[in-house]
């Protein structure tokens, strides 16, 4: 993939000048890279060592999707998808490697590479997209999971993560409490997406057969949820917990639900639940989603394409004032400067 450069300096740069702070808390860098009385000694030795393994490259996408990705992923492809950059999006199927020839090819052409994983339990198939994900493509700052019903805002990830350090272990999502922990630990919303920075994905590989057994016995503790709650689980293990990702006024980044169910504040059955599980003050309604930080919305499927963000800018009908696409939306729904794939721009051979 393209390296970004001054991103994995910056990187380096806060390692160096924080060693200290990562030595007390143990980051997976130092124990994965060199034991302390290995560890260079001076500045000068420090820089080298760190460049040597530092992240780069853009985000690493990946999609939960199943069988039938015609349907499934290509909305995914057509809208959100156009502004991932080249080798950066992976679809992992439980489909046979026979099935959805065609759309594999479509796939491929667009520089993005489809996993066949076979039919598992879906919270199997999520550890072993990680795993997958850690061993095949080791060396991204950060990796973004969503499902094919997420609608992601690329752009405003991507600036939010510019503020992180990816050598520290974040675990970035919309988290709730979990009910069967009495509400004491937290996990997160699959259906939102959420992010591993480089740091947490290296401790997550650690414990990660420890986890996948649990799972595959179902052990005490680890029967009930996902995939998204068994990541959770299997993080705390590695010590490493959700973080807040609300804004600065308390709105939250990654949306549990539909855009219109949020500004609605009506979450129907699921309203009694989602309240009782969610931060406080929660806030819904007109003031739910800020244009500028928003990241994702969950049960998005067959809106995706149509989608205007912020609601009502856009009248669809009126072909005169679609010329006049704001910024925020044409930058999501085509292929801009941040690198969109297609046949021309993304070589079959891209992957990594």
């Amino acid at each position: 993939g393209t390296a970004n450069t001054g991103e994995a300096s910056e990187a380096c740069d806060a390692v160096v000048t924080d060693l200290a702070e990562a030595v007390a808390r143990k980051l997976p860098m130092l124990a994965s890279n060199a034991s302390w009385k290995d560890a260079p000694h001076t500045e000068s030795d420090l820089w080298s060592w760190c460049r040597g393994w530092c992240p780069s490259g853009p985000p690493l996408y990946w999609v939960l999707t199943a069988r039938g990705l015609e349907r499934r992923a290509k909305e995914v492809f057509d809208s959100w998808g156009r502004e991932v950059r080249c080798g950066s999006l992976h679809l992992f199927s439980n489909s046979r490697a026979s099935e959805d020839v065609a759309f594999e090819r479509i796939a491929q052409n667009r520089g993005a590479l489809v996993v066949h994983q076979g039919r598992r339990d879906i919270r199997l198939r999520e550890l072993m997209a990680w795993r997958y994900i850690h061993d095949e493509v080791p060396a991204r700052a950060w990796y973004v999971k969503a499902d094919d019903d997420t609608l992601l805002f690329v752009r405003n990830l991507e600036d939010y993560l510019s503020t992180l350090e990816p050598a520290y272990p974040h675990f970035l999502g919309r988290r709730f409490l979990l009910p069967d922990s009495a509400y004491t630990e937290w996990s997160i919303s699959g259906g939102a997406g959420y992010v591993l920075s480089h740091g947490a994905l290296s401790a997550f590989r650690e414990v990660w057969d420890t986890c996948f057994e649990a799972v595959s016995r179902n052990s005490p503790g680890w029967a009930s949820g996902g995939g998204d709650t068994a990541v959770a689980r299997c993080l705390r293990i590695a010590g490493i917990e959700p973080s807040d990702t609300r804004d600065e006024f308390r709105r939250h980044r990654f949306h549990v639900f539909s855009q219109q169910m949020h500004q609605a504040d009506d979450f129907g059955p699921e309203d009694a639940w989602y309240r009782r599980v969610s931060e406080q003050p929660l806030r819904e309604g007109e003031d739910c989603c800020s244009v500028d930080t928003t990241v994702s919305f969950h049960y998005m499927s067959g809106h995706m394409l149509n989608f205007r963000w912020p609601p009502g800018q856009i009248d669809p009908s009126d072909s005169e004032t679609n010329t006049k696409v704001d910024q925020v939306t044409k930058r999501f729904l085509h292929c801009g400067a941040a690198g969109g794939c297609d046949a021309r721009s993304c070589p079959q051979a891209a992957r990594t």
